[in-house]
């Protein structure tokens, strides 16, 4: 998901991955960079998205009901996204595209790989740390301890995100 900027690297990776496997890959993304992905990778299947890349909205990070529907538009996406990866065997997406992503891996017990090509263009609110010790306590704790797969740094630098309101609505809701 995104502008061309944020699939093309994508693009690239799939390439490779068609090249050095006999692995059936399908890339999704918006109708309109089809023609981008057939450019640099003529073989690898597109399933193209109906929405646009931009809706003309921005995310109300604050506001948890932003990230899953923005006027409806962004939930029909990411909706859609699911359901054109549902035979998926692996997902691999960027991080705009990682809430639908990672609750649809975890629904269908597939690999998720996540790849970004820039910074995570937003900020951890303040108060996540204390509400994400109340409300996963133990997933809190074994991350802490060094006994998960991933760092409290992997947290709050870029997965934050899934663990607010807005994505367990996203997963408990529209998939």
């Amino acid at each position: 998901l995104g502008s061309r900027g944020d699939v093309q690297p994508l693009i690239v990776i799939a390439k490779s991955l068609l090249s050095e496997s006999d692995a059936n890959l399908a890339f999704v993304t918006h109708g309109e960079l089809q023609g981008l992905v057939h450019e640099i990778a003529h073989d690898l299947c597109v399933r193209p998205l109906k929405a646009p890349c931009f809706h003309g909205n921005r995310q109300d990070l604050e506001n948890p009901l932003c990230l899953v529907d923005v006027q409806g538009v962004r939930r029909l996406e990411w909706v859609e996204v699911c359901e054109l990866a549902r035979d998926a065997d692996i997902l691999v997406c960027n991080l705009f595209a990682l809430p639908p992503c990672i609750h649809l891996a975890e629904k269908l017990f597939i690999r998720i790989f996540v790849c970004s090509p820039s910074l995570v263009p937003y900020q951890v609110p303040d108060s996540f740390e204390d509400e994400f010790r109340g409300e996963f306590p133990d997933i809190y704790y074994l991350i802490r301890e060094g006994r998960a797969s991933v760092t409290w740094d992997d947290v709050m630098e870029w997965m934050w995100p899934i663990f607010t309101e807005a994505h367990g609505l996203f997963r408990e809701h529209f998939l």
